[in-house]
């Protein structure tokens, strides 16, 4: 975020960082407690610990089982090395998507962003791709997580395709339609019984395939086999009677 006069310093940074990056070792060490200070805010929150956990459970070999910030470990024993390969690896043109809102005009933007990004070649090398593919599921898995807390939360997931197939965007609105506004089925029938405090339900639009996820947080006075129970009770009501 910037003012628009200073836009094409933005784009000479961008194209700067995009092949030109040292990568020093003392950057590295010098970055890595903030790095793991975010990767420990999360540890910290029961709903991005808990969506962490179910991830890695939902998808034992595909690469979605890793959370994109990574493991602890990583982020503190990562060799420069390993860094400067997926750098050089996958941080190219044609492996990027540029994006500018705001105040400016098409013509002049364009314009500059052929002065910095067009001395750049593309991948000297096709982008890998994964081929992993996650193995048949045979039932329900089940995650607990014990933290020290005041909240506790359920959260259900459904395995779901990617984002390039015709049923996501429904998906999508149905996550909307469930969870979104005081009328909708989720906040009727947790909040506003204050059996909890907040509902939610989302689709994710990830590439190869991902979740649908439906949640809900509650105080400890609320019992989590009471929650989980109303959470099927929706989806059952949802599958015969539509929204």
């Amino acid at each position: 975020t910037l003012p628009s006069d200073k836009i094409e310093l933005a784009l000479q940074i961008e194209a700067d960082r995009m092949r030109n990056s040292l990568l020093a070792k003392e950057d590295k060490d010098a970055e890595m407690t903030v790095v793991r200070n975010e990767f420990e805010r999360g540890e910290n929150d029961p709903n991005s610990l808990l969506d962490k956990e179910i991830w890695a459970s939902a998808y034992i070999a595909h690469p979605y089982h890793h959370s994109t910030i990574g493991w602890k470990s990583d982020i503190e024993n990562a060799p420069i090395e390993v860094l400067k390969n997926f750098y050089n690896t996958y941080y190219w043109p044609d492996n990027a998507t540029l994006t500018i809102i705001g105040d400016f005009k098409k013509e002049n933007v364009f314009e500059l962003i052929e002065k910095y990004f067009d001395k750049i070649t593309k991948a000297p090398h096709a982008m890998p791709q994964p081929y992993t593919e996650e193995p048949q599921q045979y039932g329900p898995r089940k995650i607990t997580v014990r933290k020290p807390g005041e909240l506790g939360v359920v959260n259900k997931a459904y395995k779901i395709p990617g984002a390039l197939n015709e049923d996501l965007p429904a998906l999508n609105i149905l996550a909307e339609i469930i969870s979104s506004g005081a009328s909708s089925i989720l906040n009727k029938t947790f909040v506003d019984t204050q059996i909890g405090i907040y509902a939610y339900a989302n689709a994710t639009n990830f590439k190869e395939v991902g979740l649908f996820t439906i949640g809900v947080g509650f105080p400890t006075t609320s019992k989590h086999e009471d929650i989980d129970a109303k959470i099927s009770e929706v989806v059952a009501k949802i599958q015969k009677d539509g929204v």
